[in-house]
């Protein structure tokens, strides 16, 4: 069956079978315990698709979210589902007015390789909660994953005719996929595939959430606290960096270039010992991406970087990297152009707080910003004066843990939002419904306009009799 006929069978089964909401809490059950059951698949599948990802990071990073995610819409899918009520003006009482929440129909859902089950198998979830259909696209560099998941959505017990998952190492087939009339596609990638994604969804008029990525940066603040560093650099670690939300460059203040590299050695000597050999420590997922990694490094110091590298490369290890501190970066460098997915960290120094602000707008907006410091009004300026799809104080990419605070870009780092109510809403037709009762006082505004009318306007806006 092509991807046209799988999706022309979940709309069949959208428009013909109602997916009640008895129905979603059973199925959201059902996957969180299948889910469980296949944590050994799901790990081993990682790790094969990585040539080596580090069991915990699955688990905590990957499989522990979307069991969380479960039971948080399971928490909510009473009160998200409800009709909500809206305020009536005074002359149109005695009339009602709510939204009332209903499923679109078929939800496209297109993943990355770097968190192929979390990627996945959260959007879908809220898809779910919303009572849709679900097509879902894996990428290419995940077959592994892909068939772990096929086999789970393949139980017909499970999720039967409201989950349907492709993989496909053919490009065209997501060019095909993109191109579907989806009631709403979201695709997880990078700006310029999103593009054409983009592109591809307009012919059929597809609403879209677009979660792209792009240069966040981190700023240690005039404070110069070392103890939040351990924090920043863990964003650069999970994954070894192929991350969406790692912090992908960071601004110091002047002087401060030592103690940062000092900072880090302590924590990989404490946290990652004999780092290309530790097993908390993920592989490049592939030779390509590994090449890319290298000619960015090649780029910076043919253009005068100063680059540290800390961890011995290692024949045994080669899709490991080590990881890299890039000093006296300028703006002419690859890694200063292009989102590095990498345990690769360019450093930016600064004498005033306000070149930063300029620096960061002068560039594409990104999906987070991660300020370090304990002064507050430096922190409440900082986000006042920037624009990103996040902003967080003293931590990385932990915010993705708070279901409460929706997900997404701004620009070019995305469109559009996911996560708590907010992603229910996504997928939901929120439909508005007007209720007039049998006395309307409106009516008594109609045509011929006599005294009532003249008393009506001229009370409300002082317009004068005729």
């Amino acid at each position: 069956m092509n991807v046209i006929q799988t999706f022309n069978k979940l709309l069949f089964h959208h428009n013909n079978y109602f997916f009640s909401i008895k129905a979603r809490r059973q199925k959201l059950k059902q996957l969180k315990q299948t889910i469980i059951q296949n944590i050994p698949q799901l790990v081993q599948a990682m790790h094969t698709d990585f040539g080596y990802r580090a069991y915990h990071e699955t688990v905590l990073y990957e499989v522990f979210p979307v069991v969380q995610t479960i039971g948080y819409c399971l928490k909510n899918i009473k009160k998200w589902t409800k009709k909500r009520k809206c305020k009536i003006p005074w002359f149109l009482q005695p009339s009602k007015a709510f939204l009332s929440p209903q499923p679109l129909g078929v939800i496209g859902i297109m993943a990355p390789w770097n968190y192929p089950i979390y990627l996945a198998l959260v959007p879908l979830i809220y898809a779910l909660t919303a009572g849709n259909r679900v097509f879902l696209k894996l990428s290419e560099q995940s077959p592994s994953v892909a068939q772990v998941l096929k086999n789970i959505f393949a139980d017909s017990k499970l999720l039967g005719e409201y989950v349907e998952l492709v993989y496909d190492q053919r490009l065209s087939i997501a060019k095909v996929f993109a191109g579907l009339p989806f009631q709403h596609l979201l695709f997880t990638g990078s700006s310029a595939i999103g593009k054409n994604i983009m592109q591809a969804a307009a012919k059929n008029l597809v609403p879209l959430t677009l979660e792209l990525g792009g240069k966040s940066p981190a700023i240690i603040g005039k404070t110069k606290q070392l103890s939040y560093l351990p924090r920043l650099f863990m964003g650069k670690m999970i994954n070894a960096g192929q991350t969406c939300v790692a912090p992908d460059y960071v601004f110091i203040p002047e002087g401060f270039e030592k103690k940062l590299e000092y900072a880090l050695q302590r924590f990989l000597t404490k946290h990652y010992p004999d780092l290309l050999r530790n097993p908390n420590y993920t592989n490049i997922i592939g030779s390509a991406q590994m090449i890319r990694l290298k000619k960015l490094l090649e780029d910076a110091k043919s253009k005068g970087a100063r680059i540290i590298g800390f961890g011995k490369t290692s024949k045994q290890y080669a899709q490991r990297m080590p990881f890299y501190l890039v000093f006296n970066v300028n703006e002419t460098m690859q890694i200063m152009q292009e989102e590095i997915f990498g345990p690769i960290l360019p450093v930016l120094t600064y004498e005033n707080i306000s070149t930063v602000v300029d620096r960061i707008n002068q560039g594409s907006k990104p999906l987070v910003i991660y300020y370090f410091g304990v002064d507050i009004k430096e922190a409440n300026w900082i986000s006042t004066h920037t624009f990103s799809g996040s902003f967080v104080i003293n931590d990385t990419l932990t915010q993705l843990a708070v279901n409460d605070l929706p997900f997404g870009g701004i620009g070019e780092s995305g469109m559009g939002k996911y996560h708590g109510q907010t992603g229910f809403d996504s997928f939901s037709q929120i439909k508005s419904v007007f209720v007039q009762k049998k006395i309307a006082p409106s009516t008594w505004l109609y045509p011929p306009y006599g005294k009532i009318v003249q008393f009506f306007l001229r009370w409300l806006l002082g317009v004068p009799s005729k």
